[in-house]
């Protein structure tokens, strides 16, 4: 690929093969016009039959009307496509369809053989593997570097799979409740977080969610026969057409092990993929009469139980159908087909009638760029209608390409000649093919590590016939199509569906070698960068595998649920990512819906048993985090402890609430350091340290007096300064909370604790004793939220809304770049809401540290660029969108680092939902 622009540009080379050979030249004539093979054959058959005619006794003139025939169909021969493919081949699929479009038939008598594992052996005796593959994140709002560099991770997988045949497959299926509620599941074990499930899966029970997945089948050869008789005879009827179902010991089943291993390996710079489970084969199986209308079906006995691989020892579990040791003998296809409607076809299953429409990438430009450019598998996303898709690919090593578009030149420049002395000159198809053989030979000699991919891209769609209306089901499925063709030529290229052959199109998604006319008529020859550049295994997906139903993303046309589990950053690893902060950050005007998502993200963590401490400074008739936590309190069982610091009752000194001795002591020294105003290498913060540990269950007064007593060098009269000081902060209503002994400790073991200082900032300067006070409350609730939340293995999080006083102030700021920094390691999350991304550039480790980012709707551009930086995004695409983002309505940067536009659901119970709303917030829609 060259660069250009900040983009690469990707090549085909279709046309130089597609272009037929000229007879020009004969030894001894040259001819006035320059004719093709068919050409010259259809002009001799029509000559023959007229001399026939006349020699039978009909005039002469039956030879006008022949040879004008003939030349009409020559012409058409060169000049006209019929469904996109040749006229020849186009003519022939018409035929076909008007011969057989009442004949039903099964695609093969069987869809395949035998399955273990990811290996599944064909009809035709071929072996497929099965990969189930993570696509490449690949989103609009992304910058151009992240968009090339998932384009490099999908060539680096296409040069790594090897093999002279192999298929990129995906697939767009129904997502149903329980499979949502699996994934729930692995969040948490707790009794609680089953009732959160329960609650969920009962709400979207009724909602059409879908999500896409990708796939690689990649041929490992045939199944090798014997050298004796019976292997010649087997041979025979192989070649004849016929084979018999294969029995499991038939089966390399080492060989096809280890060739597993190969690919995941070779692939392991690349997209990430895994060898997919026998239920994952066997459901991609089933789905091929069926297609994306319904559900997988219950599973079904084998046909052939007896061909099956015994089990080998007794502690072999049965999986689906079959034997996580053995393999599993394949039921016959039992769906009867046929094409009563042109490009469409109809499969009469045992669950229903299903009517289909394939279309094929018929052209394809000769150049284009990336990205934003001709990556139209990815671009399907875009459109509401589920098309999956399948990538057939036969290649060519790279010495027999090179050998071949050698000789192609050759050919091409003889042909050229041909024009000499021609006042119009080569015509302009012949002088795009030159072009395309010349940039193919340099393309080859750059890239000695590609080879050569001849490819044929086929898109699916089905839709339920209800009852017997079939005409319904047509006009859907072209529709569809429409829309597909208009996406399609809005990134240059054309798709078409072809007639005749719709039947034969849906065997390609069996694990079987074909080598039908169609794939030739829609072959597009590429290299690596090429077939990259089309956009498979390319996607905006959103969202972590598992945890709460945070909401839902429809950016793709169609609704797809997203997950959030607050704790995953630390494990990320266990799910394919790179550990992260478990560190969220927050940014969004007044009534954008920020409050909300926070208050969301803490009733997630608290129903999967984590705990949460929350620095709530909005104001006392306000007070939302403390209305949030009574309402928890009396719909739930989880312990809660509501702490206003204004009120006079609770006290929050370290030493009396903090149940470890050293992160008690640590707090109370920095506590006193800031309120003394003390040089950390003083001899007073000296003393107060050495002091500190012996202190704890008792208040920060008494650790200034035995700190005192123990001080041999400060002179008494500072002492007695900072007693005082203390003493007088004690009596201070607000203060009180820290230095008061007589008050209660406060319970900050409790699942929810909201610390409660309202309308409490740090100030600029601390002139006064209010000023002292506040000041010393707001970082004593910080430091003590901080040290509450590593006190514990349990994962935790504090959450510091509106916290744009706590950043910008020094002294807070470190606290909460501290807490960011040794979060993983603690198994504890900060998350920082705050009304500007400003907020988060007064320290370059409050941007670096987030694991996730969340922005909700900002007043203008200016705050939107800043936004989109700190979420990785491109501004000048996605700060004009967040300046019009309904309320609820975020962009999320997910563990991943993916993009996405999600609508925040509240949660289910609507008891929670109470507590967390506070302003209104997109409902769940049940269709889409």
């Amino acid at each position: 690929m060259a660069t250009k622009q900040g983009s690469r540009t990707c090549q085909s080379f279709t046309a130089a093969r597609r272009r037929p050979t000229e007879m020009g030249r004969i030894p001894g004539l040259s001819l006035p016009w320059t004719f093709t093979l068919p050409q010259v054959g259809v002009f001799v058959a029509a000559l023959l039959l007229g001399l026939l005619l006349v020699r039978l006794g009909v005039t002469a003139w039956v030879l006008v009307p022949l040879l004008g025939g003939a030349a009409a169909v020559g012409r058409a021969l060169r000049r006209v496509r019929v469904d996109g493919r040749g006229f020849a081949a186009g003519a022939a699929g018409k035929v076909r369809f008007w011969l057989h479009r009442q004949s039903h038939k099964t695609l093969t008598d069987r869809s395949a053989d035998l399955v273990a594992g990811n290996a599944a052996v064909g009809s035709d005796h071929s072996m497929w593997l099965l990969f189930a593959v993570e696509p490449a994140n690949y989103g609009l709002l992304a910058d151009t570097a992240e968009g090339l560099g998932s384009l490099a991770a999908v060539e680096r997988l296409v040069l790594a799979v090897g093999g002279e045949r192999w298929r990129l497959l995906s697939t767009v299926d129904q997502l149903s409740a329980s499979t949502v509620a699996d994934r729930m599941r692995r969040a948490s074990q707790e009794p609680s977080w089953e009732a959160e499930i329960a609650a969920e899966t009962a709400r979207i029970r009724s909602a059409e969610l879908t999500e896409r997945s990708f796939w690689l089948w990649v041929h490992a050869g045939r199944v090798p026969l014997g050298s004796n008789l019976v292997g010649w005879w087997q041979r025979a009827l192989r070649a004849g057409g016929y084979t018999r179902p294969l029995r499991a010991g038939a089966i390399g089943w080492e060989r096809l092990a280890a060739r597993t291993e190969q690919i995941e390996s070779r692939a392991a710079g690349s997209v990430p993929l895994r060898a997919a489970t026998l239920d994952e084969v066997t459901e991609l199986l089933d789905r091929v009469p069926l297609g994306a209308t319904t559900p997988p079906v219950l599973a079904e006995p084998d046909d052939h139980p007896h061909l099956a691989l015994p089990q080998l020892s007794p502690g072999a579990v049965t999986v689906g159908r079959g034997i996580v040791q053995g393999a599993s003998a394949w039921r016959r296809g039992t769906a009867e087909w046929c094409e009563p409607a042109s490009g469409v076809s109809l499969a009469a299953t045992r669950h229903g009638t299903v009517a289909h429409t394939t279309a094929a990438l018929s052209e394809i430009p000769s150049s284009w760029n990336v990205p934003g450019g001709g990556e139209v598998l990815w671009a399907l996303d875009a459109l509401e209608d589920p098309w999956d898709w399948v990538v057939d690919v036969t290649v060519t090593p790279h010495a027999v390409a090179t050998a071949r578009a050698r000789n192609l030149d050759r050919q091409i420049a003889g042909q050229w000649s041909q024009h000499d002395g021609d006042p119009a000159g080569a015509p302009p198809e012949l002088r795009l093919a030159a072009e395309q053989v010349a940039g193919q030979r340099e393309a080859l000699a750059e890239r000695s590590d590609s080879d050569e991919y001849n490819i044929t891209v086929l898109f699916s769609t089905a839709v339920r016939v209800a009852g017997d209306d079939v005409a319904t089901a047509v006009r859907t499925l072209r529709s569809r199509t429409h829309r597909l063709e208009a996406r399609a030529a809005a990134v240059g290229m054309s798709v078409s569906v072809p007639s005749g052959d719709q039947v034969a199109a849906r065997r390609v998604w069996l694990p079987r070698v074909s080598s039908a006319r169609y794939l030739h008529d829609y072959g597009q020859v590429v290299l690596s960068d090429g077939l990259a550049g089309l956009g498979p295994l390319l996607q905006s997906r959103l969202g972590d595998p598992q945890g709460a139903l945070l909401g839902v993303h429809d950016e793709r046309g169609w609704l797809e649920p997203i997950l959030f589990d607050p704790t995953l950053g630390p494990r990320a690893q266990a799910v394919g990512a790179e550990p992260q902060s478990p560190s969220i950050g927050v940014v969004g005007s007044l009534g954008s819906g920020k409050s909300v998502f926070l208050k969301r993200c803490l009733w997630t963590t608290l129903a999967a048993g984590g705990q949460c401490v929350v620095a709530d400074r909005s104001d006392r008739d306000v007070g939302e985090y403390v209305s949030f936590a009574q309402v928890v309190a009396q719909v739930t069982d989880l312990s809660v402890e509501v702490i206003d610091v204004t009120a006079g009752e609770v006290s929050l000194d370290p030493l009396r609430t903090l149940s470890d001795r050293r992160a008690a002591a640590d707090t109370a020294v920095r506590l006193l350091s800031h309120v003394l105003d003390l040089d950390a290498r003083s001899t007073v913060a000296t003393q107060l340290g050495r002091t500190a540990a012996r202190c704890h269950g008792r208040s920060m007064l008494e650790l200034v007096d035995t700190a005192a007593e123990g001080d041999k060098t400060t002179p008494p009269a500072v002492w007695a300064e900072h007693r005082n000081l203390i003493t007088h902060l004690a009596e201070n209503t607000v203060a009180g909370a820290l230095f008061d002994p007589r008050r209660r400790p406060a319970d900050l073991s409790a699942d929810l604790v909201v610390l409660h200082a309202p309308g409490l900032v740090l100030a600029d300067t601390t002139d006064t004793a209010a000023d002292i006070a506040a000041a010393a409350v707001v970082l004593g609730m910080l430091l003590v939220g901080h040290a509450a939340t590593f006190a514990h293995p349990r994962f935790s999080a504090l959450l510091l809304d509106e916290a744009w006083s706590l950043v910008r102030d020094p002294r807070a700021q470190a606290s909460v770049v501290e807490a960011l920094r040794d979060g993983r390691k603690h198994n504890t999350g900060v998350w920082i809401g705050t009304q500007s991304a400003n907020d988060f550039t007064v320290n370059a480790e409050l941007r670096e540290l987030l694991g996730h980012v969340a922005v909700f709707r900002v007043l203008n551009l200016e705050a939107g660029t800043e936004a989109a930086k700190l979420a990785g995004a491109d501004p000048d695409i996605a700060a004009p969108l967040l300046t019009s983002l309904p309320t609820g309505t975020m962009l999320w940067r997910d563990i991943y680092g993916r993009l996405g536009v999600v609508d925040v659901l509240l949660p289910a119970d609507p008891r929670a939902a109470a507590a967390v709303d506070t302003t209104p917030a997109p409902a769940l829609s049940t269709q889409k």
